[in-house]
Formats: structure tokens, sequence, C-alpha cells
């Protein structure tokens, strides 16, 4: 039912343990104003505190009726500083079209609009999501009948790491995402999204699920020793009578602003999507009308981005740039030079004979794909 459940910001030291929440109904803000629109049934503020062992099943309603149409409805935000998310099921989140949210939506402050770029200062975020199971997050409604299509909603995330685009982006979080599984968490684009900076995604598990683990916003972000692997197939279902099948597999995407990409291992990706590939050199958010990504350029920052060390086995883009985003008829990824250096990456692409996943994703194709 309506469930509103708030670390206060001067809360320490707590611990919530051993809780089933399911069929929550977000609040009516104007009867509850602690957990208002964008923001989840679970408030994680404060500092040094602790949400484990939970069970978060599903929701009686999508989208309350007084949600805006452009406000996120997440199971949880977490705010605050060292709080830690462990060993929880977030479960049965909807990623259909209109119905925009996360398992869960983390806040990066930032001290000033006016500053150039946040560095580490010692009062960093650092809150840790870790050991979490992320389930069966599906679409429920059809785009088209011809083909039968799912309907899934960009603005959908497994964990969002930054809230907003143009004040987050700028500003360092020191977030922590590590050691969680995503089991069929289709999302449209982003199954983890990052838009902040000095965040670490490392040593998570992603199976049978869509989206990219996505560094769209921010800088100095590490993506470390991931393992993703499609099943690198259609994702189907009867609904309404009809069988609806779709796929939107991905696997890491990068703005290139100062990150770093190392021994991470990618299989299986089949989706011939521009938005998708096993490793995608994105330059979407290279572009003028971007606040945070042009104050991040122009600040002087080491701009390098290492991508080293990595697997792709068997994808059908494994490595591709895409440079057909532009504003005002000027390309993106011409606003700026940026570095890449790349060191001791692996790409192998097999026949569907020879296949250790038994599917042609990869078959026939070239290793790096200028889009």
């Amino acid at each position: 039912g309506s469930t509103c459940i708030v670390y206060g910001s001067s809360t320490t030291g707590v611990v919530i343990d051993g809780l089933v929440f399911d069929d929550l109904t977000l609040p009516d803000p104007e009867s509850d104003g602690n957990c208002d629109e964008g923001e989840g049934s679970i408030k994680l503020q404060g500092s040094f505190n602790t949400f484990s062992n939970n069970q978060i099943l599903g929701q009686a309603v999508d989208r309350p009726s007084f949600i805006g149409g452009s406000d996120e409805v997440h199971y949880m935000t977490v705010g605050g500083t060292d709080n830690v998310v462990e060993r929880n099921l977030f479960e049965g989140l909807s990623t259909s079209e209109a119905e925009e949210g996360a398992g869960i939506s983390m806040y990066i402050s930032r001290s000033s609009d006016t500053d150039p770029v946040n560095q580490p200062n010692g009062s960093n975020e650092r809150n840790i999501i870790q050991y979490n199971l992320f389930k069966n997050f599906l679409p429920d409604r059809v785009e088209s009948d011809d083909p039968a299509e799912w309907d899934t909603d960009s603005n959908g995330f497994g964990i969002q790491v930054g809230r907003s685009s143009s004040r987050d982006g700028a500003g360092y979080g020191g977030h922590v995402v590590q050691y969680n599984r995503f089991d069929t968490v289709l999302t449209d684009r982003r199954t983890i999204l990052v838009q902040g900076g000095g965040n670490t995604i490392h040593g998570n598990t992603i199976v049978n699920s869509w989206g990219n683990v996505a560094l769209e916003h921010g800088y100095d972000n590490t993506v470390s020793s991931n393992i993703i692997i499609s099943r690198g197939a259609d994702y189907e279902d009867t609904f309404g009578g009809i069988l609806v099948g779709d796929n939107l597999d991905g696997g890491i995407s990068f703005v290139p602003l100062g990150h770093t990409i190392i021994d991470n291992y990618v299989g299986n990706i089949s989706s011939s999507s521009s938005d998708r590939a096993g490793l995608h050199i994105d330059s979407e958010t290279l572009e003028a009308s971007d606040s945070s990504s042009e104050t991040i350029w122009t600040s002087g920052l080491d701009m390098t981005n290492v991508v080293a060390r990595n697997t792709f086995i068997n994808i059908r883009n494994a490595i591709q740039f895409e440079h057909d985003a532009n504003e005002n008829n000027e390309e993106n990824c011409t606003r700026f030079d940026y570095l890449l250096d790349f060191d001791d990456n692996l790409v192998a692409n097999q026949s569907s004979a020879q296949s250790i996943f038994g599917t042609s994703a990869g078959a026939g194709r070239t290793a790096i794909l200028l889009d």
C-alpha cells in the first residue's frame, strides 16, 4: 500500500533489515510530503546508515495519478554520505513508456553551480550499493503491432547514479556500485546510468538484460571487472493475445570525458541499434546546450580515456563510435579533441557453429564500427 520510509538527513547508524515490501504505492505529497514526486518509497539520507536483506517486490500502481508527466517513480532514493545498501532483492519494476524510474536512484551534490568542476574533497557522498539482486524489470506495454515490439522508456534504469544531467553532471559523487547482479532487467538504454563524476561501477554481473552501463555525464568514472552476457535473442512473451518480441541489449557506453574502462567481459550482444554496442563511444551529450559536459571539457582536467584489457566475444557491434549526434548542424564529436588510450583489448567474433553462446551475433562483423 501507500509507503514512505525516510532516513532523515541527521540520521546516523540506523539499520533497516529483513523487511518485505510489495504492491507499493507512492503517497500523495498533499497528504505526506516526505516522499515527494521523483523520489522513492524508501528515502535514504543521513550518514553511515544501512538498508540490508530487504525485498522490494512490486508496485500496486506504477504511476500514481498525481505524478507529473516527466517525474520518475523509484523504489528507493539514496542521498547522504557513507550509507550502504546491500543484499537486497529489487524485483518487478515496470520499464514501459511513461513509467520512468529506477530500482535505486542516487543523488550527487554540487557545492555551487558557479564552481567549474567539483573535485574529491573528503566530503563526497561515497554511498555503497553492493551484493543486491535486480530481477525481472519488464515492459508491460506494446509499441506496435506489426511487428509487435515492447514499448520501453529511456528513463527507466536498474540503478541511476546522479539524478540531474545539468547540476549533478559536474558534481563528484564518489559512489560505488559493486558486486550486484542484474538478471532480466529490460531497460530501454541504460541498465546503470551514471550522471556525475568519480564513481565506480565494479564487479557487477549483468545477464539476459537490455541497455548499457552508460556514462553519459560526469568525468573520471571507472567501470571495471564487470561481466555482461546477453541472451543474444529477443525477449518474447504473449501480451493481449499477441506474441511480442524485441531485443535492446548492450554493453558499456561512455561520453569520452576522462573515464577508465578496464578488465570487463562483454558477450553475445546482438542489437543493431546505434545506441548500443559492446563498447559504445557516444558523442550525444557533447553539445553546446549541455551545460555540465561543456563545463567539464573546458575545465582543464585530463580528458584521457583509458580502455584496457577488456574482452568482447561474439558481438554484432563490438566497438562502435557514434558520430551521428549533432546540434545546429555541427557534429557533436568535433566540439573538442579527446584521447582514447586503447591497450590489450580482445575482440573475437565467431561463426554460429563455433560460438561459445550458440548464436551468430558476431559472425562476419568487423571489430570497430564508425557510425
